[in-house]
């Protein structure tokens, strides 16, 4: 299950979850099950994410490093 606070910072995009990756290299993101549908994840960095189950319906993901 997808981590709460994880979920709601990728849900402000990109340049939010790319910052709180940089500021917290430590951490392993868990997106698992999780529905991140009609996002705009352009260059998200997304290594090293759990994202077994994860469903990014039309989202826009061009450039994102998985």
């Amino acid at each position: 299950m997808a981590n709460e606070e994880h979920l709601e910072i990728i849900k402000k995009g990109s340049v939010a979850w790319n910052d709180w990756r940089k500021n917290h290299p430590s951490i392993q993101p868990d997106l698992s099950d999780a529905g991140l549908n009609d996002l705009e994840l352009k260059e998200t960095n997304l290594t090293d994410t759990n994202l077994i189950g994860t469903n990014f319906g039309d989202s826009t993901l061009w450039n994102a490093d998985f």
